[in-house]
């Protein structure tokens, strides 16, 4: 059994039940956007792929990214 989506807020002219669809972005919109970053990532230099992928994609600290990669955290 599936529950229509609830949202914590609601515009003036919804519905009074309270429920309605909360946009979500499709899957295959998604997987282009992550080939896409992906793409571009490839002509960064190594040491800025490195510094997004451990602080972005692996969410890392930024002191512990810092540390990975031997620079200031700033």
């Amino acid at each position: 059994m599936t529950q229509t989506p609830l949202s914590l807020t609601r515009s003036e002219d919804e519905e009074e039940d309270g429920q309605f669809e909360i946009p979500v972005e499709a899957q295959d919109q998604q997987i282009g956007d992550r080939l896409s970053l992906c793409q571009m990532m490839t002509q960064l230099p190594q040491q800025d792929r490195a510094l997004l992928e451990l602080r972005y994609f692996r969410e890392l600290t930024q002191t512990k990214t810092a540390e990975i990669l031997g620079i200031s955290q700033v």
